[in-house]
């Protein structure tokens, strides 16, 4: 599913998004803004993704690949909340959840045969999609969900983590980088009718 740009979809395709701003335009931190991130995130959980999460799941895919509707969101997350994911390799979708019960970001992960840039004699976990609502970001919500993410490729025999943006999308790429990834690749994919 690749969406192109819109005003929603900041990352596009399997991509971050989670209003990730460079150091030099962060906001100062003050006492307060700590006390409140500091609370948010004490009560801030994550946890797998189940099919009673499938309308606000898909609705934040919707968010983050608007190309797709929610109903087809839907249609492609149900076989993988319900443990049945599409192929034969294992994916999961973890949730940050409120302590009052808000969700507020996902991030889906599969293990694939290979991914470009790693070795290619093991599997690597690779992040599918990865959004945290606007109000929620800048906390470190999206790390938490990575963290997650990667002791599950950790636990599944996984040695390496990949993920894809858009080639013009420095955003993305500096959270990447931010979160320890490296570049391996940039590559210009073409099509043609027959």
């Amino acid at each position: 599913m690749n969406a192109g740009d819109s005003e929603h979809n900041l990352f596009g395709g399997n991509h971050y998004a989670t209003g990730f701003r460079a150091a030099s335009r962060r906001r100062a931190v003050t006492p307060m803004s700590l006390k409140l991130y500091n609370d948010a995130m004490k009560d801030l959980g994550i946890r797998v993704a189940e099919p009673r999460d499938i309308r606000e799941l898909a609705a934040m895919r919707h968010h983050l690949w608007p190309a797709a509707s929610a109903a087809e969101h839907t249609r492609d997350l149900t076989p993988l909340l319900s443990g049945n994911p599409k192929g034969n390799l294992p994916a999961v979708v973890f949730l940050a959840e409120t302590s009052e019960g808000r969700i507020t970001g996902f991030i889906e992960v599969g293990s694939r045969s290979h991914a470009d840039g790693c070795d290619p004699a093991m599997p690597v976990g690779f992040i599918e999609g990865w959004f945290v609502k606007p109000d929620w970001r800048r906390k470190g919500i999206a790390a938490r969900l990575l963290a997650e993410a990667e002791q599950w490729a950790r636990n599944l025999g996984c040695r390496e983590m990949a993920s894809d943006t858009w080639i013009n999308n420095l955003e993305s790429q500096e959270v990447h980088a931010a979160l320890g990834f490296e570049v391996v690749d940039r590559c210009v994919h073409y099509r043609k009718s027959l």
